[in-house]
């Protein structure tokens, strides 16, 4: 059954849906045509590509490597960072003021030194070496070893180039 709709200029013919099939339209949905039949032919074989390439690159061992390199699964620096201060964090309390140091220079000293102070929040980082306290950052090779060598004792080792360090004359 087909029900016109008379406007003032045209007729207008609505497909009606009768025992299940739509009447009234050119194609019926139950035989698709055959442009329809090869673009779901084309998006299923490329969703198909998609996932083999995905599963191709993110294959264990991507995850291995970035776990012996950073110590972590996580994929951002700024979330590496925040596990490396992790053992150091638990030692602090919120609000608590703490210096940082670094043997680093320039750019890298001011990103490593804000990435402190967002991973430690809220507990304060400031850049004098007046507070109690001080956190440590030593990448790569060097070790609290050398903090010691310049005046300053070991509260705690994170033994990951990280620790909390006092000035040698505080109690």
């Amino acid at each position: 059954m087909i029900i016109d709709y008379h406007h003032s200029r045209e007729t207008t013919r609505l497909p009606i849906l009768q025992n299940g099939i739509l009447i009234g339209m050119k194609t019926s949905p139950a035989q698709p045509p055959w442009r329809f039949k090869i673009g779901a032919i084309l998006l299923v074989g490329l969703a198909f590509y998609s996932g083999w390439q995905s599963v191709r690159y993110y294959d264990i061992r991507v995850f291995t490597r970035r776990y012996e390199r950073f110590g972590t699964l996580a994929s951002d620096n700024i979330s590496r960072f925040a596990n490396q201060l992790a053992c150091v964090q638990t030692e602090l309390s919120p609000g608590e003021r703490v210096g940082f140091i670094s043997p680093l220079e320039g750019d890298q000293w001011t990103e490593v030194y804000l990435w402190a102070q967002y991973a430690l929040a809220p507990v304060i980082v400031t850049r004098d070496g007046s507070p109690e306290k001080m956190i440590a950052y030593y990448p790569g090779e060097q070790s609290l070893a050398q903090a010691r060598e310049d005046g300053y004792s070991i509260l705690l080792d994170c033994h990951n180039g990280v620790g909390l360090l006092a000035p040698a004359g505080a109690p």
